[in-house]
């Protein structure tokens, strides 16, 4: 369903819409929305997949009060030993 090769046989000067490509445009707009739907959440889907494997090493420790000049793995082999 090409909208505009349909519309290209209507004259350029009316501002009417005959209902045919009413309903051929309203398809149109509503198999773009759902395309567009299906590629959000592809990509919300694709960087949440991203995150968690981004975290996928991380270690969070809480209730460890931060010091300056602190030597991290010191740090954690005292926590953990």
């Amino acid at each position: 369903m090409n909208f505009i090769r349909i519309c290209r046989g209507t004259s350029e000067t009316t501002m009417e819409m005959s209902p045919a490509n009413f309903k051929v445009l309203r398809q149109l707009i509503v198999a773009m929305m759902s395309t567009l739907q299906r590629q959000n959440e592809y990509i919300r889907l694709e960087t949440d997949r991203k995150e968690m494997r981004r975290r996928r090493q991380m270690l969070f420790l809480h209730g460890i009060p931060k010091m300056k000049a602190e030597n991290l793995p010191v740090k954690v082999s005292t926590i953990f030993a």
